[in-house]
């Protein structure tokens, strides 16, 4: 049983080894471009404050706990360099990190970048349809505690390139990265969304080719074919063990890495470790302008899941928040007093003549902006704006 077992491991794995360098040369680029290679030097700082040398700058994060580089790639064809290669000469651990870019005719977009040990991080990005045309601006972005620095060793855009997208395609399966908004509900078995192949439907295809290979074979033998269902679920077993082995590892490594970033700190400075660092600092500003635990506060979002979330960091405030809610508060519902705190939503508009905030052209509600007494305008900040009900 064993040498069947094995065999036809072995042979599904190289069938489909073939079939993935195949896919993969297929859908390679077919202009001939080489790396873009970037030393500290060549970036500059588009958010925070940089200092050190020009040759090795060193970037502080600014009072919202941002920083950014700019790589210098305006007009750069963005498909023909699907592989990102950074690599950090120090960074805080508990920074989170983005790539933020934006194409000709396309709006600015972000992902998650979770460096490796070592501070490296690596990017496939086939999978971005936004990857696409001619760049217009490509940062990186580290998000974590004001003040805090961080700087950057080398940049490189790499073209696509058979042993590049396998390398990086490994790396994904391999490599760890801490929990985060995305991971805790979802596990894709890879590092980052953006792996151009996942584990399950590979080990599902290894499964399906090895179980091929051993059938074949029998029928192939010089003897009549014996099928023992024993050798198909040993390989449903292999193919299974390698799956979960995987997931394992990834398990151990976030808890661990867990414990040695929140594991000395109270639930205050847990807050404030957290990529909702600012969204909390906005909770516990509208929290303390409300006023009174008895304080009616209407949270209103496009984005539900930023909408649940500051709602929870406004309790024990009385926060009122509906899922898939984007409209103003029911007619009737509030009344004068109540807050109202608009989040992420570009069609909300004050109108300080007549002190009413209409939204989508349409609910209009007497409100007046609130003050905050360290300000001379309303409560803004990267979320949303407060109001009184009049």
């Amino acid at each position: 049983m064993s040498k069947h077992l094995l065999g036809s491991i072995l042979v599904g794995a190289t069938a489909l080894l073939l079939i993935l360098a195949a896919g993969i040369y297929l859908t390679l680029p077919s202009s001939d471009v080489g790396s873009l290679n970037f030393e500290a030097g060549d970036l500059t700082v588009e958010i925070g404050k940089g200092v050190g040398t020009a040759k090795a700058p060193v970037v502080e994060l600014d009072e919202n706990g941002r920083a950014a580089l700019a790589i210098p790639v305006s007009g750069t064809v963005l498909e023909d360099y699907p592989v990102l290669d950074l690599q950090f000469s120090s960074l805080p651990a508990d920074a989170s990190v983005y790539l933020v870019w934006q194409a000709e005719g396309r709006s600015m977009t972000h992902v998650s970048a979770p460096r490796s040990p070592g501070n490296r991080v690596s990017l496939s990005m086939s999978g971005q349809e936004s990857w696409q045309g001619g760049a217009r601006s490509v940062a990186i972005l580290v998000a974590g505690q004001p003040g805090a620095s961080w700087s950057v060793a080398w940049v490189t855009l790499k073209p696509g390139s058979l042993s590049t997208q396998l390398g990086v395609l490994l790396q994904e399966w391999l490599s760890f990265s801490p929990w985060d908004q995305r991971s805790i509900n979802v596990n894709t078995g890879t590092r980052t969304p953006l792996a151009l192949l996942l584990p399950v439907p590979v080990v599902f295809l290894l499964l399906t080719l090895s179980v091929a290979v051993y059938v074949v074979r029998g029928w192939m033998g010089s003897r009549a074919p014996s099928f023992q269902w024993r050798v198909v679920g040993g390989i449903a077993l292999a193919c299974w063990l390698g799956i979960d082995l995987m997931w394992q590892a990834r398990l151990a490594w976030r808890v661990s890495d867990s414990v040695q970033r929140f594991g000395a700190l109270d639930q205050k400075e847990k807050y404030h470790a957290t990529d909702d660092a600012q969204l909390v600092a906005f909770a516990r500003k509208v929290s303390a302008l409300a006023g009174p635990s008895d304080s009616r506060v209407f949270v209103t979002s496009e984005n539900d899941y930023l909408g649940m979330r500051l709602a929870y960091h406004i309790y024990p405030v009385n926060a009122y928040w509906r899922r898939r809610n984007a409209t103003l508060p029911i007619e009737g519902s509030v009344q004068p007093g109540d807050y109202l705190v608009v989040l992420d939503d570009p069609l909300a508009i004050y109108d300080p003549t007549e002190r009413m905030l209409v939204l989508a052209g349409e609910d209009r509600l007497p409100v007046s902006p609130v003050l905050d007494e360290n300000a001379d305008e309303s409560l803004i900040a990267e979320f949303g704006r407060l109001y009184q009900v009049r």
